[in-house]
């Protein structure tokens, strides 16, 4: 059974101020550039075409910004709000997995999809809101590493529990099918597993991975590029067509 010592319980223990300043982490700075960000949404809710679209995303954002502020500000738990993120991730994973086949995603095809639609197929209809897809795989991939960091390390007690949320979570994550969410975690779980190895801190291990994501993203680039001329090339043959078409019909 795997517990922690007295001296970890109060270092998390700790509020999130105190160790930043402990971290050499400049606090005023922090919440002035949070603050900047608050601004800067509100300053481009006046540059939308439709103000009733923005409002719900600059809610979330004021939202965040006073979250984080007051987390940061007060005595807060680092170990009780990893586990509350968690907690939450896994309600939504479990809303989403259960109402898939319910929601609106027409436009969603494949194997992954076909999954998900299967599988949620078990459950009652039980729609309150319906989350963008893409919206709930970039919520839920950070909870997903840190559901495997307290499935691992939390009592034996807890493991089943945050084991169970991090299965929710990777299913979600799975028919998402964001591959955008998929990069991510995979990229944060190659730099977890490098800071703990002993030989991160060679200057030419750093290189290699640095050359290693240079390679990934000319790989995306080169593929979005190739996905976008074909997604041209099909919308201008189309256009041509469209005359064609029009006559036929008349």
């Amino acid at each position: 059974m795997s517990t922690y010592s007295k001296q970890s319980r109060e270092k998390r223990r700790k509020p999130l101020r105190k160790r930043a300043k402990r971290l050499d982490i400049d606090v005023s700075s922090l919440t002035a550039m949070l603050l900047l960000f608050m601004l800067s949404a509100v300053a481009s809710v006046w540059a939308s075409y439709d103000r009733s679209l923005s409002f719900p995303i600059l809610f979330a954002i004021i939202i965040n910004v006073v979250l984080s502020l007051t987390i940061i500000y007060n005595n807060v738990s680092v170990l009780w709000l990893s586990k509350g993120i968690v907690f939450i991730a896994a309600l939504l994973s479990f809303y989403f997995i259960t109402q898939y086949s319910h929601f609106d995603y027409f436009l969603e095809t494949g194997g992954l999809a076909r999954l998900g639609r299967l599988t949620s197929s078990l459950f009652p209809n039980m729609i309150f809101f319906t989350p963008h897809i893409n919206a709930v795989a970039g919520f839920v991939m950070a909870p997903c590493v840190l559901g495997f960091v307290l499935t691992k390390y939390s009592k034996k007690t807890e493991q089943f529990i945050w084991g169970t949320c991090t299965l929710l979570i990777i299913y979600s994550l799975l028919i998402t099918s964001s591959r955008g969410a998929w990069l991510g975690l995979v990229a944060v779980t190659i730099i977890w597993f490098a800071m703990r190895s002993k030989r991160f801190t060679s200057l030419r291990t750093i290189h290699y991975m640095a050359i290693i994501g240079i390679v990934i993203s000319m790989v995306l680039i080169a593929g979005f590029i190739f996905q976008w001329k074909i997604t041209y090339s099909q919308g201008s043959e189309l256009v041509k067509r469209l005359p064609l078409c029009t006559h036929i019909i008349n």
